[in-house]
């Protein structure tokens, strides 16, 4: 059994062996991630997997973020715990359990989105002139 896995592995290719380290690389590194790292960190909110390591959901949070949230309480089963989105550099909290989304707005001062979002945004490449715009509050005449 072995050597014939060793046969097999030596008879392939440059390229083709280069692939099979890169598949087997990134499915060591989900099963890690997603199975064996939550397993001895129960307390800590559930990641939604991903398959692409560096980029995570950001093509998905910015093409439907509303899909991606739905995938997410499906991932947990729509029992409404806390879970983690991840998109390039930044690690998002989703709420959805109403009594945790009240503790969250009552405690503004610990819970400030405006800073969080604009570092979101510049990550995306949004500009200075493009952020004071997206914070503007049209008024009448403008």
């Amino acid at each position: 059994m072995f050597t014939n896995l060793l046969q097999i592995l030596f008879s392939l290719s440059g390229a083709h062996l280069a692939l099979c380290a890169v598949a087997f690389s990134l499915v060591g590194w989900r099963t890690l991630r997603f199975t064996i790292w939550p397993y001895f960190h129960p307390n800590e909110p559930v990641d939604l997997p991903y398959w692409l390591p560096f980029f995570a959901h950001s093509f998905s949070f910015f093409g439907n973020s509303d899909r991606l949230l739905e995938r997410g309480l499906n991932h947990i089963k729509r029992t409404h715990k806390i879970y983690a989105v991840q998109t390039l550099h930044r690690k998002l909290y989703i709420i959805t359990d109403p009594a945790d989304v009240a503790a969250a707005f009552k405690d503004n001062t610990a819970l400030h989105f405006d800073g969080h979002l604009n570092e979101l945004l510049v990550d995306y490449g949004f500009s200075g002139e493009d952020l004071r715009r997206s914070w503007h509050l049209p008024q009448p005449g403008d």
